[in-house]
This record gives C-alpha cells, sequence and structure tokens, in this order.
C-alpha cells in the first residue's frame, strides 16, 4: 500500500510545542548522589511539577485560543526564534515565582510575543528583564500612570497608590526612584513646583506587554 501521507509527521497541537519547549528550559537540578535526588525528589520536586503543569496548560489553552481565532499559525511558532526564546525564559521566571500577578505577566508576554504585532526583539528581551527586577509595586505605580498626572508631588502620589502600606516613605523612594533610573515614568516640574508625572515610550510598551491581549 503506497500511501503518500505514511510518513507524513502529525501536525503539532500547542500543548506540544509548550511541551517540547518546558521540558528544554527546565533541566534536572546538578545535585550529586542518590541521597541529595531522593530529597530533591520528596521535597522540591511535587510543587514544581504543578507549577510546570499549570503554566504548560495555561499556555497551551490560550494559544489553542489564538489559533482558533486565526490569530496565529501554531507551527509557524516552531520557527520563530524570538518566540521560542521568551518561552524559555518566561518559564524559568514562571517556575521560580508563586506571586500571581508575576505569574500573569510572564504568560501575557508568551502571548503577546506570539502575536503577529509582537514588539521587536530587543523589546521582548528588555521586558522580560524587567518582569523579573520589578516588583508587584513597581508595576502598580506604573499602571497608576495610564495618562498625565498633573499638579502633584511625589509623596503624596505614592501615598495613594501604596494606601496598604502607609507611612513607609523609604519603600515609596525606592520604587520610585527604580521606575526613574529604568526610565519608565517620566516627571517634570511645573510653574508650582509641583511634579507632572506620566510613563515613557518604554514604561507603555512594558505594560502593553505584559497585559492581557489576546488578539
Amino acid at each position: 500500500m503506497n500511501d503518500k501521507n505514511e510518513f507524513t509527521p502529525p501536525k503539532l497541537g500547542a500543548g506540544d510545542i509548550v511541551h517540547t519547549l518546558v521540558k528544554a528550559g527546565l533541566g534536572v537540578p546538578p545535585f550529586v548522589g542518590a541521597a541529595a535526588m531522593e530529597l530533591f525528589n520528596l521535597i522540591i520536586a511535587p510543587p514544581i511539577e504543578k507549577r510546570r503543569n499549570a503554566w504548560m496548560e495555561n499556555i497551551g489553552r490560550r494559544l489553542s485560543e489564538l489559533e482558533s481565532s486565526q490569530v496565529v499559525v501554531l507551527e509557524s511558532l516552531r520557527n520563530n526564534d524570538a518566540f521560542i526564546n521568551v518561552v524559555f525564559q518566561a518559564t524559568q521566571s514562571a517556575i521560580r515565582n508563586n506571586q500571581r500577578e508575576k505569574i500573569e505577566a510572564l504568560e501575557n508576554a508568551v502571548i503577546n510575543s506570539a502575536l503577529p504585532d509582537a514588539p521587536g526583539e530587543v523589546y521582548q528581551q528588555i521586558y522580560l528583564a524587567l518582569i523579573d527586577d520589578l516588583s508587584t509595586m513597581h508595576v502598580r505605580v506604573l499602571q497608576e500612570t495610564s495618562g498625565m498626572i498633573m499638579n502633584t508631588d511625589e509623596q503624596q502620589f505614592l501615598s495613594k497608590v501604596f494606601t496598604d502600606f502607609p507611612q513607609q516613605k523609604e519603600l515609596y523612594l525606592h520604587v520610585w526612584n527604580d521606575l526613574l533610573g529604568k526610565q519608565l515614568i517620566h516627571v517634570v516640574k511645573n510653574a508650582n513646583h509641583n511634579l507632572n508625572i506620566s510613563r515613557t515610550d518604554l514604561g507603555h510598551g512594558f505594560i502593553s506587554f505584559i497585559s492581557r491581549n489576546d488578539g
């Protein structure tokens, strides 16, 4: 029997692609000795496996939704080096993390890197590094500066954002100076010696990259 499809490999689904990439990105820990490995398998492996499985399931489901909506072609992602790099890095960060906000940001980063209008590869790498570097407090401040905030001062603005951390000026200033230093916010002193606060283009791009946008 001569079937022309006999040797045609099956089409990969979202779950296959994500599973392959995740396995490649997570190696066996470099412990030596049976006792150390047994301890690792007993204490560390179960939560890592749980996080990894939840991560693969969520990414696979969302990629399948994109394909069903004809936003992306999954087969083409296999040859998209920028997307594969994002999956590797985001997976490793997600496994290390238990903060829901960061995991959601990493999921959104993977999905947004698969979209046709994904930012350039250099920007993707910058944004991924920022997810690792910034706390949820940093992101909260950026989200609060979606438009120009006029005629305020930094202490007044930050105390409104951090209502659950009252009177912690050192914490406010640490977050504030980080965002300024990374050029994610722009501050101009006005004629009244107060501040006009806005996101920079880099700040806008970062928030867009970590926000949900399924095409």
